[in-house]
C-alpha cells in the first residue's frame, strides 16, 4: 500500500499501474471479508488512492496538450497515466475518453 501511494504521489503511473493492480487483485480475494474492519480500512484507503490517482491524471492530461490538441507534456508520463486509467473504474474511463479533462477535474 505504501508503494502505491508513493508511486502515486511521485508521478510514477508505471509503478502505480503494477501497484494499483496487485493491491486489487488482493483485495478482490479477501472481499467474503469485507465486513473485518482492517479489510474495510485497506479498502478505503484504495479509494482514496485512486482518487487521487484521477485528479492527477486529469490535471497531467489537461497540462499535457496545447489548445490545438499538440502533446505539450511529458509523453512518458502520460503514456504510463493511460496505463493507470486502463485499471481504473469503468465509469472513469469512460469519462476519461469521452470527455475534455477539464470538464472532469472538478467533478471527480
Amino acid at each position: 500500500m505504501e508503494q502505491l501511494q508513493s508511486a502515486s504521489n511521485s508521478q510514477q503511473y508505471n509503478q502505480a499501474a503494477s501497484n494499483l493492480q496487485a493491491v486489487q487483485q488482493l483485495l478482490e480475494s479477501f472481499k467474503s471479508y469485507s465486513r473485518i474492519a482492517k479489510i474495510q480500512q485497506l479498502q478505503e484507503q484504495v479509494s482514496d488512492i485512486q482518487g487521487s490517482l484521477k485528479k492527477k491524471i486529469l490535471f497531467d492530461f489537461e497540462q499535457g496538450f496545447s489548445v490545438s490538441g499538440e502533446v505539450s507534456g511529458n509523453k512518458r508520463i502520460l503514456a504510463d497515466a493511460c496505463k493507470v486509467v486502463s485499471i481504473l473504474d469503468n465509469d472513469f474511463r469512460y469519462l476519461f475518453f469521452f470527455f475534455p479533462p477539464s470538464s472532469l477535474l472538478n467533478t471527480t
